[in-house]
């Protein structure tokens, strides 16, 4: 009878630590696991500052350049920040934020007229879409 009723409460408690799990890593939200979770970057004009972060972006330099090169290159825009946060096969690609935010079509000009810059976009931020 002591063996019936031990094995009872273990079945019990497996059940009841279940249902709590379930119930906490579930329905976070209108989330109901069915649908994928879509990250989505919206597409409106990088001036509006609502899909970007304002008066920054990021640069990619040859292969053999250095911060010097984005200083020199944006210094009339104020620069504010240069941060290194990627290297791959000597390619640099930096964070930087701008005072003076001309907009990204100004920077292409100013990217398009240098040997030692690759390419530069905003600084988009990504949201998660749950449904």
């Amino acid at each position: 009878m002591l063996i019936h009723n031990t094995i009872s409460m273990i079945k019990a408690t497996s059940i009841v630590s279940v249902i709590l799990i379930m119930m906490c890593c579930s329905n976070t939200g209108n989330y109901n696991g069915d649908q994928p979770i879509v990250i989505k970057k919206s597409h409106n004009k990088p001036n509006q500052g609502k899909n970007r972060a304002p008066g920054e972006y990021i640069v990619t330099v040859r292969e053999g350049s250095d911060d010097s090169v984005i200083l020199n290159s944006f210094s009339s825009y104020g620069l504010i920040r240069i941060k290194s946060i990627h290297k791959y096969k000597g390619r640099h690609t930096y964070l930087i934020k701008l005072k003076k935010d001309p907009g990204i079509e100004e920077l292409e000009k100013r990217i398009r007229k240098s040997d030692m810059l690759l390419h530069i976009q905003p600084n988009y931020i990504y949201r998660i879409n749950r449904p």
